[in-house]
């Protein structure tokens, strides 16, 4: 990997990085730049999977030191212009924001009902009370 561009979902993701050495697209290795674009390519939105290695010190310094052992990288990247992959992006944040407001809300009708219920208790045994107040004083 020679550069990111930005917006897309590689530089987004922050899971790839320059230095990078790219190894399969979807589970078909790649020897390639024109192997590399063509597993690339696909349907905007769809998924993509990579096996990328990295040096444990990325860039390794040039001559100083024997170069170290790779880590292995998995990544799941969306395929599509920035703009679209940023709406997507976009799409994924607000479903989580979403599905936290639901919980939060689940909740506060939870304690609501939960409230209700404590208050019309009280409220029966308060007039339960009452009438046999009233009852002792006829």
């Amino acid at each position: 990997v020679r550069a990111l561009s930005p917006g897309l979902s590689a530089e987004a993701s922050g899971d790839v990085r320059v230095g990078d050495t790219l190894h399969t697209v979807d589970g078909r290795n790649v020897w390639s730049w024109d192997e590399a674009r063509e597993a690339l390519i696909g349907p905007q939105g769809s998924l993509c999977s990579l096996v990328l290695s990295r040096f444990l010190r990325t860039p390794p310094p040039p001559r100083t030191a024997p170069l170290q052992p790779r880590s292995e990288v998995s990544v799941t990247l969306v395929r599509g212009a920035s703009a679209f992959v940023s709406l997507w992006h976009q799409n994924i944040s607000l479903a989580k924001h979403n599905k936290m407001l639901s919980a939060d809300v689940e909740d506060k009708d939870r304690a609501l009902e939960s409230l209700y219920s404590r208050v019309t208790e009280t409220v029966t045994e308060r007039n339960a009370l009452l009438t046999h107040t009233q009852r002792l004083h006829v």
